[in-house]
């Protein structure tokens, strides 16, 4: 899949601005409050501990992996969506530093824009300061 003029200007914006993260060690590496309370509620709402371990939930834009690492932690299956392949290395990081690489999915480089996996292929799909970025 070829990408277009805007997404390889937005991969080598992303790539660049996660080079410069890494050099200063300034990546995210919490997750998102909003979205983390959001969906405990959610989960807990509709879901036992036990089968959240049947869930498989994907990232859009998922930059160094904090809500995916979060997701990983309950025992959910994860997977990722980035433009940036040095925030995917981060991701790996962070979800293998976290002792959660078994519940690892995939982790995919692509925009968010068109992504290459069927539909209805994951439980659910989050997003966190992504989308605002695009045009």
């Amino acid at each position: 899949m070829q990408m277009s003029d805007t997404d390889t200007a937005a991969k080598e914006l992303w790539e660049k601005s996660f080079e410069d993260q890494v050099a200063i060690q300034a990546y995210n590496t919490a997750p998102v409050e909003a979205l983390a309370r959001t969906l405990s509620y959610h989960l807990r709402a509709r879901y036992s501990q036990e089968e959240l371990k049947n869930l498989h939930m994907m990232e859009m834009g998922c930059g160094a992996g904090p809500n995916l690492l979060w997701m990983a932690k309950k025992g959910i299956k994860v997977s990722g969506v980035d433009i940036s392949p040095t925030a995917l290395g981060l991701a790996r990081n962070t979800l293998s530093a976290g002792g959660c690489a078994d519940k690892v999915g995939q982790l995919i480089e692509s925009s968010v824009v068109q992504t290459p996996f069927e539909e209805e292929s994951f439980d659910g799909i989050i997003e966190a300061c992504v989308f605002q970025h695009l045009t």
